[in-house]
């Protein structure tokens, strides 16, 4: 008996090898196809998936870290037991503060450089400069989405509020309104700031880049909490930050044709604000991307700027519904056949494989129709 068990043990390890290797091996090969392809669109595509892909890895492992300290100092320190704790909301204040004292004092470095710095050439400097501010603020952004993201997830499931579908959207709310007020205090600050020094092009490149960290925090946390949503409604679990089912649980079919459907929902409700931005913004096809403006926005502005953040959190509503879909039927499909084990590490690396090649072969179908109807609406929805 304890033959057979070591056996299985050993298969399973054997499997989890072959299959982390395989997918490991399949991934790098089609990355390099796609950031060698002869279309300009998809080595761009490409190569910033893998950037943001590597900033979102180092984010998670980060941020992990910094959630297992707080909470063993609120265990053994502060001894607080009942939930919500104070330390995801503290996390989400601090780094918000340093998202934007980094890019603040990036932008200032940039802006004014010391001697040893400006002799090294004015476009390296350029270069080097935007190169620092695109990687710290995309960083710390998506760490800033990660702690706001726990921050929900811990007074939903708190003693304060009854689990179900009206916690979860009060959540959602309550996310959306904290951050439209803290999006708009920080606008403030930095145009007081930059005012009271006359400093034009330190505000200019601050407020830039600020914006757009913003709205990956906004996007990345609000699709997220509504995910989490939907998933806790369809299938009664709520798998969380760290994506955990109950062991041996197998979603029916039933649930993945609902996800498929509210997919269907996010098309259309993206595709219905991409035409209201054009009705607001002149009808363009640029009009379609973010750009900030210096200095303090009006609240129109302001409340127009949130199109974009709505905008992007439909896309990722989307993208969240087939990374489920395509998680819950390979488990389907693999674990009746015991070919996986429940929450294994083979299981995990199939799953990633196959959203892979997924989103892969989507990139490329979309830049095929792109490209044959290129210059009209087609092109702007697919690009879109």
């Amino acid at each position: 008996e304890e033959g057979s068990e070591e056996a299985e043990r050993t298969e399973a390890v054997d499997l989890a090898v072959a299959a982390t290797l395989l997918g490991g091996v399949s991934f790098v090969m089609g990355t390099f196809y796609l950031v060698n392809h002869s279309d300009k669109d998809i080595q761009l595509n490409a190569w910033e998936s893998v950037s943001s892909t590597i900033s979102i890895f180092v984010a998670v492992l980060f941020f992990g870290g910094i959630v297992g300290v707080t909470e063993m100092l609120e265990d053994r320190v502060m001894h607080e037991e009942t939930r919500p704790r104070r330390g995801p909301v503290l996390q989400v204040v601090s780094w918000f503060f340093l998202l934007h004292a980094a890019i603040g004092k990036l932008s200032h470095d940039a802006c004014h450089p010391d001697l040893a710095a400006a002799m090294a050439g004015e476009e390296e400097l350029a270069v080097r400069s935007a190169r620092s501010l695109e990687a710290w603020s995309t960083l710390l952004a998506h760490v800033t989405a990660f702690s706001t993201i726990h921050a929900g997830l811990e007074f939903k499931h708190s003693e304060l509020f009854p689990p179900g579908l009206m916690t979860d959207l009060g959540i959602i709310i309550s996310t959306f309104i904290v951050l439209f007020v803290f999006f708009r205090l920080s606008d403030c600050i930095r145009s007081h700031i930059c005012n009271r020094h006359h400093d034009e092009d330190v505000l200019k490149v601050w407020d830039g880049v600020a914006e757009e960290a913003e709205n990956d925090v906004g996007s990345l946390a609000l699709s997220f909490l509504i995910l989490e949503a939907l998933v806790c409604a369809v299938s009664g679990e709520a798998p969380g930050l760290e994506g955990h089912e109950e062991e041996g649980h197998n979603t029916p079919v039933t649930h993945t044709l609902i996800l498929l459907l509210s997919a269907g929902v996010f098309f259309a409700l993206r595709v219905g604000m991409m035409y209201v931005i054009l009705c607001f913004k002149g009808g363009t096809s640029h009009d379609m991307e973010f750009e900030s403006t210096a200095g303090l926005d009006s609240i129109w502005d302001y409340s127009t700027r949130w199109l974009y953040i709505i905008q992007n959190i439909l896309s990722m509503c989307f993208a969240w519904c087939f990374l489920y879909m395509i998680t819950w039927e390979t488990r389907r499909v693999l674990r009746p056949a015991h070919i996986v084990s429940a929450e294994s590490d083979a299981e995990k690396a199939v799953v990633a494989l196959v959203a892979s090649m997924v989103a892969f072969g989507a990139i490329l179908i979309l830049d095929y129709f792109s490209d044959s109807y290129s210059g009209g609406d087609t092109e702007m929805l697919l690009r879109g």
